[in-house]
């Protein structure tokens, strides 16, 4: 059987195919030969080491770069959160009220306390006639004699 001893300029073509994922019959197809020939190249054992070398540099190659990309991914979050914490933090000394404020609860509300509204005590009066008063009265006095117990007579 023919083993290549050294790849030439072809079989890097094929090589380069192979890693894209063409199949044998599309290789032979785009480089002008027969599935026969690119079989025996892609059977030799100097290419199928080349192709497994370069295999595994694309696998590290490509762990490398995804690793880079969450790294580059967690900066630029990270980044964006120093901003967001600095502009809120700004908002809070806003001659704004209703800005400082709304910062203000933002920062507490995500650092885990408890909302807090605001309470305005606002008192109620009344003005009761004299009638009224009267009609009051008796009404008390008659719901204070249904509630009474009975008193018994020796």
């Amino acid at each position: 059987m023919y083993t290549i001893q050294q790849l030439n300029p072809r079989h890097h073509k094929i090589l380069e195919l192979c890693l894209s994922g063409l199949t044998n019959k599309q290789i032979a197809e785009h480089l002008s030969m027969s599935p026969q020939q690119v079989s025996v190249v892609l059977n030799s054992p100097s290419f199928q080491h080349e192709l497994t070398t370069r295999r595994a540099r694309l696998s590290s190659m490509t762990d490398e770069m995804l690793v880079t990309k969450a790294d580059n991914v967690a900066e630029a979050i990270k980044q964006g959160a120093r901003s967001a914490v600095e502009r809120v933090l700004g908002s809070i000394n806003s001659d704004n009220e209703r800005v400082a404020l709304a910062a203000s609860q933002d920062i507490l509300d995500r650092a885990g306390f408890p909302r807090v509204s605001r309470t305005e005590n606002k008192s109620v009066s009344i003005t009761i006639s004299a009638d009224d008063a009267a009609c009051i009265s008796e009404s008390l006095q008659l719901d204070a004699q249904e509630l009474s117990p009975p008193v018994f007579k020796k």
